[in-house]
């Protein structure tokens, strides 16, 4: 395993398949290690197109920024998995960048169940996981409502973990390397 796909706890040989698979640079399969994919192109051997991955996250927060437990916790988790995305991806010139939006408690009953929620490059994380949402009791200024809880192979998590959120960029990361190419190249 290669030190780029070690660094992603395991998932190395998908990455290093997402690597391989994108050896022409313009999104289509090499036909070997040194040869292109065989389109006609010539200036599309190199995509001038940003590869990124934009993560975003929602959550009720009152006017100091501050959350529920549940929220803080995804946020730290957030935060992890855009550090290892980034290390990850760099190498495949691909950015990582996170932005977080904060509901206002003041709209609490109406928002409750959008919040922690979290998009990578305006897809929803239950999209690229396959996900159920669902919902459970939460605490602190949530009061006695339910909050918004996401279940991956048969797992329920009140706190999205780091490695579901790394998992669902590596996919959304494929997709940013694959879609600029398929607008300019190959016919795809």
């Amino acid at each position: 395993m290669s030190e780029c796909c070690s660094r992603i706890g395991g998932r190395g040989m998908w990455l290093g398949a997402l690597v391989a698979s994108t050896a022409c640079g313009c999104g289509g399969p090499a036909r070997d290690a040194s040869s292109a994919c065989g389109c006609e192109a010539p200036s599309a051997a190199k995509s001038t197109a940003p590869r990124a991955v934009v993560i975003r996250w929602q959550r009720i927060a009152d006017t100091q920024g501050q959350t529920c437990g549940r929220c803080g916790s995804t946020e730290q988790a957030i935060d992890a998995a855009a550090a290892r995305l980034r290390q990850s991806l760099s190498p495949l010139e691909v950015t990582v960048s996170v932005q977080k939006v904060a509901m206002p408690t003041s709209d609490l009953d109406k928002c409750v169940e959008e919040s922690n929620r979290i998009w990578l490059n305006d897809r929803p994380l239950e999209q690229w996981l396959s996900a159920n949402v669902g919902t459970s009791a939460c605490t602190g200024f949530c009061g006695d409502r339910t909050c918004r809880t996401l279940e991956v192979d048969g797992q329920s998590y009140d706190t999205i973990p780091a490695d579901l959120i790394v998992r669902a960029g590596l996919l959304a990361a494929a997709d940013s390397i694959r879609r600029p190419a398929q607008a300019t190249c190959c016919g795809g």
